[in-house]
Order: C-alpha cells, then sequence, then structure tokens
C-alpha cells in the first residue's frame, strides 16, 4: 500500500533542462510593440478612440494585448 510520503513528484522535463525563456515582443513606452526575434510578428487588430488590440506571434505561440488610453 502506498503512502503519500513514499509518493515522489518528477517535473518533466526538469527544470535543469529548460533552457531560459526569450525576450521576443518590448512594450515601448508610448505603447507600441516592437518585436526582438526575426520570425516574430506584431499587427493591430483594432483600434479607435481610447482603445487599441493587437497581437504578437511567430506560429508556435500567440500573445494577445489590449491597450488604453487616457
Amino acid at each position: 500500500m502506498s503512502t503519500v510520503a513514499n509518493t515522489a513528484l518528477r517535473l518533466v522535463p526538469p527544470l535543469e533542462a529548460l533552457e531560459e525563456p526569450a525576450v521576443v515582443a518590448e512594450i515601448l513606452a508610448d505603447g507600441t510593440i516592437r518585436t526582438r526575434t526575426p520570425e516574430a510578428r506584431s499587427r493591430v487588430t483594432e483600434s479607435r478612440p481610447g482603445w487599441t488590440s493587437g497581437v504578437v506571434s511567430n506560429g508556435e505561440w500567440i500573445m494577445c494585448w489590449e491597450r488604453r488610453s487616457a
């Protein structure tokens, strides 16, 4: 019979095997998005007074963003 004290958890992959995450985009002081890698793309999907939204992606992941302005 197994008890909690005898159970071990293993992370897959181990934390030691993970690479340091890369910065793929920056949000600038004026609210614009600047990509840092050639494969990343940024686009505005909606823009109206006081509100802007868009996406940054590279084919393997996607990040949606929204920005309010005063």
